[in-house]
Order: structure tokens, then C-alpha cells, then sequence
């Protein structure tokens, strides 16, 4: 938890991502000025790479309240049907980050296909590059993207690089 430490100063909570330093840098990433994370039929995050951040072109913010990403995170995850419906009457899917599968991360205009292990709800994530190495994510703004593995009733989502 976040209990306050005995000289009375909240303690800071551990760490959610593997962070590195200003140093960090993803390796062996492929070119990638624009992609589509897609959740579904219906909804794909458009993110355009623009002057060192990842603004998402298609969302419901302002101007003023947009969120520059300096690094995008995809995870594939398992996804379950909630026992209850949206207003519109549609199944909601939950989204389940934990065990282990694909990730994508988006940085400085490229992006690297990655694993992603996360043990339990409450547990730290970790990125593996294809050859297994560890990958640090740089300190920064961060978006976390989870889609959809699919399951019969949820189609798999996917990152289409343009």
C-alpha cells in the first residue's frame, strides 16, 4: 500500500513499469510514424508520431487536455465478458493483465514487438525483447493500451503499423 513511513512522508509505491533512465533506449525497433491499436470492429487508437510525442488523433479531449505520450504500451491480454451489460445493451468485456503475452511498445517514432509477464493483479510487468533480453521502459509520460486477446465472443484486437 501507500502507508504513510514512520518520519510521517508518504512512501512511494512500487514500481508498475521497469523503468530506466533518460539514457534508455529501445532496441531493435522498426519504423513506426503512425499506428492503429485496435480494440475492435468499432475502435482503433490512432497514434501519429509528432514532435517527439504520441498524441492520439481520435479521442474525446480537449486541446488543452491532451495527453503526450512519450511512450505507447500495447498489451495483448486475456479478455472475460462482464455479468452485466453497457447502457446500450452491448456485452462489456474486461481486460485481464496478468500471466503473460504480446506486447508492442511505441517510442521515438519506432516499435518493438515484446512479451509481457505480469504475475497477479497487483504484480509489476516486465518486457522481454524477442531474444529474451529485458527491455527498460524510459522515464516519461506513458500510455498503456490493453486489447483484447480474444475468446469467441471478443474478437482479438491487433497494431497495424502505417
Amino acid at each position: 500500500g501507500n502507508a504513510a513511513a514512520k518520519d510521517g512522508k508518504a512512501k512511494r509505491p512500487g514500481d508498475f513499469m521497469p523503468w530506466g533512465d533518460a539514457t534508455t533506449k529501445l532496441a531493435g525497433g522498426k519504423p513506426a510514424k503512425a499506428v492503429g491499436v485496435m480494440f475492435s470492429r468499432a475502435r482503433t487508437d490512432n497514434w501519429v508520431f509528432k514532435d517527439g510525442k504520441y498524441p492520439l488523433q481520435n479521442n474525446y479531449m480537449s486541446k488543452s487536455g491532451q495527453f503526450l505520450a512519450d511512450t505507447v504500451v500495447v498489451a495483448q491480454t486475456k479478455t472475460t465478458i462482464a455479468p452485466y451489460k453497457d447502457p446500450g445493451g452491448a456485452i462489456v468485456p474486461v481486460s485481464h493483465f496478468t500471466g503473460r503475452g504480446k506486447a508492442w511498445i511505441m517510442r521515438a517514432g519506432q516499435i518493438v514487438e515484446a512479451t509481457w509477464v505480469k504475475k497477479g493483479e497487483k504484480g509489476a510487468v516486465t518486457f522481454t525483447d524477442a531474444s529474451g533480453a529485458a527491455i527498460e521502459i524510459p522515464p516519461g509520460k506513458v500510455w498503456l493500451d490493453l486489447i483484447p486477446k480474444g475468446n469467441g465472443q471478443v474478437e482479438p484486437g491487433g497494431v497495424i503499423v502505417k
